[in-house]
């Protein structure tokens, strides 16, 4: 028996206590824990849009001049150039005609090479103007001439977001640029220039200078004949001596058109060994021929 046992019915309503909490807590979870409701977004629209090109001159009234545009109508076609301004306005009201600020308006210019985005100011009564000088806002537009779709961006988490597209608008820059580069178009192929092999003489002249070298040949046997140097007296050992010399030479001559290093060694201990011996070989002969005379 445990000591300082609790009695059974104290235990009993302990473990009532804690079902009644149990219950108390789920039921808080069933009512605290139901997601909110996500209201609707808010019907909006564009009211007043105005817009107009004028000259430097008239850009100071705001009062006249003006062509109105329905909300979500496609407006006239306008021209223009870098000696006139864009100037429109417009507010966004919402069902109950009250005009608001939405989170993100913008006013966007696109043609088929550039794009430029660009902030209305909305005043203290939410009426947004926008006032472009293309002169002083050349360089956005890369000075290019072109059509450009002009449009109304109007975005925000609690209404319905939507773009308009209110006209086309020419613009002629005084100073037109050029198109930036494609990055995307076909670059030209890349053709690789080998190098043409050299041109070689005639046969003529090949078969010629064979017919030279071995009569110079012939001309330097008859001179030692004519001196009277014995061909008898040549060893072997002093024709192999030559011949390694020459393999030594040609192994030189092979490093020199493009044998690596390791190569030009390996046949090295080839041809050095063959070498030393004949060349030992043919200074004991002559030493031997000097003693015996």
């Amino acid at each position: 028996m445990y000591v300082n046992e609790p009695p059974a019915s104290t235990m009993i309503r302990a473990r009532i206590g804690v079902a009644i909490v149990t219950l108390l807590s789920l039921s808080s979870c069933g009512v605290h824990g139901q997601a909110p409701t996500k209201l609707p977004p808010k019907q909006v629209t564009v009211d007043d849009f105005k817009i107009r090109v004028v000259d430097e001159v008239s850009a100071a009234d705001w009062s006249q001049g003006f062509q109105s545009v329905g909300h979500l109508q496609k407006g006239p076609s306008l021209q223009m150039t870098d000696e006139q301004r864009l100037q429109l306005t417009f507010s966004v009201v919402d069902a109950a005609g009250a005009t608001i600020q939405p989170q993100q308006v913008f006013v966007r210019l696109a043609s088929l090479h550039t794009e430029v985005i660009l902030l209305p100011n909305a005043d203290s009564k939410n009426l947004y103007k926008l006032d472009l000088d293309l002169k002083t806002k050349a360089k956005l537009f890369d000075s290019l001439n072109g059509k450009y779709e002009l449009s109304l961006i109007v975005g925000d988490s609690k209404i319905q977001s939507f773009r308009w597209t209110i006209s086309d608008v020419e613009i002629k820059f005084s100073q037109p640029g050029s198109p930036p580069e494609d990055y995307f178009a076909r670059k030209p192929d890349i053709v690789h220039t080998f190098r043409k092999p050299e041109k070689r003489p005639p046969v003529v002249v090949s078969n010629v200078f064979c017919l030279v070298i071995i009569g110079l040949f012939g001309l330097m046997l008859f001179l030692w004949m004519k001196v009277g140097i014995s061909m008898s007296t040549i060893t072997p050992s002093s024709l192999l001596f030559q011949a390694s010399l020459g393999a030594i030479l040609y192994i030189e001559y092979l490093f020199y058109l493009g044998n690596n290093m390791f190569i030009t060694l390996r046949l090295l201990t080839w041809a050095a060994p063959f070498a030393l011996y004949f060349g030992r070989r043919m200074l004991a002969n002559l030493a031997k021929a000097e003693s015996q005379c």
